[in-house]
């Protein structure tokens, strides 16, 4: 046992570090600081597993071999920060009883009390507690939505006029069409106007969708000869011929 315990002492200033560090980590700190104590723990953890198994102190090796998982940084197990407060004091009792003088009965008692209440805040810890502030980095803020873009206003108007047919006979109804186009970002109304050689003949509102087109379409019959149309700036023209006289 004087090996052993020699062993175990050379362990002081570790088990001495890993305890100071435990008790500051009780204080709200930066994230930094847990990340930081996540690794010094863990190694310090396996250091002194093994120097409690060349002391051939078995438990006390799986101990702190159960520490070093608690703290390691690549599978790192979240607790919220008041059930990581009693878990620090705990495994500062761990380091510390480790290389104090003692019967070796009295001190499994320590270790197996101090165990026993680590897995009452774990198992209260992983139901309840994970995500929280110490084992997550602080959330970034969230950025206010950007206003929605004004929608373009409806725009456009008559993009081609079609007539059919160009030359009619007299008693022959002519088709005007109008293709009306609308350029903007919302459903819009356009007042289509027929001008037959300048004078007014007929009106025609209709509603257009978004980026799409519609038509319209008036309809002329009778009189003769050669008429000039116009809708919305659009102009074209057509014929009626003369009536057929019977011999």
């Amino acid at each position: 046992m004087g090996d052993t315990g020699q062993r175990l002492r050379q362990g002081l200033i570790p088990a001495l570090i890993a305890s100071g560090l435990l008790l500051i980590a009780i204080a709200p700190l930066p994230y930094g600081y847990y990340v930081f104590l996540r690794l010094a723990i863990c190694g310090l953890g396996i250091f002194m597993a093994y120097m409690s198994y060349r002391g051939n102190v078995k438990w006390l090796m799986w101990v702190f071999i159960a520490v070093a998982v608690l703290f390691n940084p690549l599978i790192p197990i979240h607790l919220t920060r008041e059930i990581w407060k009693p878990i620090d004091v705990i495994c500062t009792i761990i380091f510390l009883c480790s290389v104090i003088p003692r019967k070796d009965k009295i001190f499994m008692s320590l270790v197996v009390s101090g165990l026993t209440f680590m897995c009452i805040f774990l198992t209260v810890g992983i139901l309840f507690g994970f995500a929280s502030p110490r084992s997550s980095p602080p959330p970034l803020p969230t950025p206010a939505p950007l206003p929605a873009p004004a929608p373009v206003p409806a725009s456009g108007g008559v993009t081609n006029l079609i007539i059919s047919p160009l030359v009619a006979q007299s008693d022959e109804v002519v088709t005007i069409t109008a293709e009306v186009t609308n350029t903007g970002g919302t459903l819009g109304e356009y007042l289509a106007t027929l001008e037959i050689d300048g004078v007014r003949k007929s009106q025609q509102s209709i509603y257009v969708y978004p980026r799409s087109c519609s038509y319209v379409t008036f309809q002329v019959k009778g009189g003769r000869g050669v008429y000039s149309i116009s809708v919305g700036g659009l102009s074209a023209t057509y014929r009626v011929l003369d009536p057929i006289i019977p011999n």
